[in-house]
């Protein structure tokens, strides 16, 4: 009906979901939730609690501002209901949590935590997300938790295409053909492969980042970037004339990753025929031999 994204307390949701787990208590299930209010303005009215102040707009600054443009002098502000947000979200997850455990299925259960996306608070000159592939916007927070699963951190990147192969693989059933990702090895470390963004809506761009090494294009090829994430952390610094061999490395994987996902999703037949192509590793062309030390087949 009426109710869109920032209009639902998701307190509601977590109601909904409740009463749908208890009436599974004694068969398996799998429940994926979205929470909303992290999501801009970051709506305060509902029940979120102000843990952190200021965090207020005037009637005025709010119809000055939309979800793609906000003046700097409102960030902290910004920042704080972005936070009070993310802590009411936990508070929702942390009742889920407890009714698993008071049902006994939490012993029995895997859990993960996570965001579709970050937020920009000005860093790189842009507020919220779905512009270009900054890293703010694509590093997000990922915990998996279950009686089972090792402790640890894993430093590698992960890409989310990767959550439902593993979760597959942490309860132990088979693996299905049509994931476009694969389940890593949880700690001590995954084996490092390239990992893929996309994004198609203020922006048009694509990206591939490799261990330190981000290539960064628009989706029409007008413009690329290369980015030294270990030297530059907030993309400053084009180094794609300094680099030619890891820019083209990375130009060419991404270009093939981007054939394969065009040639799959534009053509019917291929769709009612095949599963989608799974993710790919690094172009094998001799400048990713020269700029990565790997070898070719």
């Amino acid at each position: 009906g009426n109710l869109r994204t920032g209009t639902l307390d998701d307190a509601t949701t977590t109601e909904q979901l409740h009463k749908w787990l208890q009436r599974r208590r004694d068969r398996p299930f799998f429940a994926m939730v979205s929470y909303q209010s992290s999501h801009y303005p970051y709506e305060q009215g509902f029940q979120v609690p102000a843990i952190f102040t200021p965090n207020t707009f005037s009637a005025e600054e709010r119809a000055a501002f939309s979800f793609a443009s906000y003046p700097p002098s409102a960030v902290d502000r910004m920042r704080n209901r972005y936070w009070n947000s993310l802590a009411y979200i936990d508070s929702h997850i942390a009742s889920t949590m407890e009714l698993l455990r008071k049902s006994g299925a939490l012993d029995n259960t895997i859990v993960a935590v996570l965001g579709d996306h970050g937020e920009l608070f000005h860093e790189n000159g842009r507020v919220t997300h779905a512009a270009q592939l900054h890293e703010k916007t694509l590093r997000v927070g990922l915990v998996i938790w279950g009686r089972q699963i090792p402790q640890g951190q894993s430093d590698r990147p992960f890409s989310l295409v990767d959550l439902p192969p593993l979760l597959l693989d942490l309860a132990g059933m088979p693996p299905h053909a049509g994931f476009q990702g694969t389940s890593p090895s949880l700690p001590p470390r995954p084996p490092l492969r390239p990992v893929f963004a996309t994004v198609q809506n203020i922006a048009f761009e694509d990206a591939v980042i490799h261990g330190d090494w981000k290539y960064v294009e628009q989706a029409d090829g007008a413009y690329g970037a290369l980015f030294n994430l270990a030297a530059d952390a907030r993309e400053q610094q084009n180094v794609r004339n300094e680099y030619p061999h890891h820019t083209a490395c990375l130009k060419e994987t991404l270009q093939d990753f981007r054939n394969n996902q065009f040639a799959y999703y534009s053509n019917t037949q291929w769709k009612d025929a095949y599963f989608p192509p799974r993710q790919q590793d690094l172009a094998r062309i001799w400048a990713c031999e020269i700029a990565f030390g790997l070898t070719r087949d």
